[in-house]
């Protein structure tokens, strides 16, 4: 999943421990992938028997999902088992039901409702500051009463 964009790969990767992710913004090439096995092939002669590999999407045209299973399960053989799982939009929960769309909609409506009043909040006191340095978050000119071009 991603596209384009890393950022649920790396921060898959981060979460979990991976020991490497692909992803679209970093390109890799052949000599990165021996260097990705060779360190899981060094791992698993330590205490550590584990190894995680993610995938973005879109991270490379040629070095597929199957391409990358089948590289690792080949370089690991006698050292690790290689199992690999494609997440789709069914991992998100699939189709949503129609309390999923109610609940939606009434979330969306709180979160307008919330930033309308602080805007409004903003407004009232001249300006919404951080309170770090005093620095101004949003800042409205005074009021006149008619407003000029």
């Amino acid at each position: 999943m991603g596209g384009f964009c890393g950022y649920l790969a790396t921060m898959a990767g981060l979460a979990a421990g991976a020991d490497a992710a692909y992803i679209y913004e970093e390109h890799f090439n052949i000599h990165d992938l021996q260097v990705n096995v060779e360190h899981l092939i060094e791992k698993m002669k330590t205490t550590v028997k584990r190894g995680l590999v993610l995938r973005n999407e879109r991270c490379n045209e040629n070095y597929t999902t199957d391409f990358i299973y089948n590289l690792y399960s080949e370089e690991g053989k006698g050292t690790f088992d290689c199992r690999k799982n494609v997440l789709g939009h069914m991992q998100q929960g699939g189709t949503p039901t129609p309390f999923d769309r109610n609940f939606g909609t009434k979330m969306g409506a709180k979160a307008v409702a919330w930033i309308t009043g602080k805007i409004k909040e903003c407004s009232r006191h001249g300006g919404c500051h951080t309170g770090v340095g005093g620095s101004a978050l949003f800042s409205f000119p005074p009021r006149t009463g008619a407003l000029t071009p």
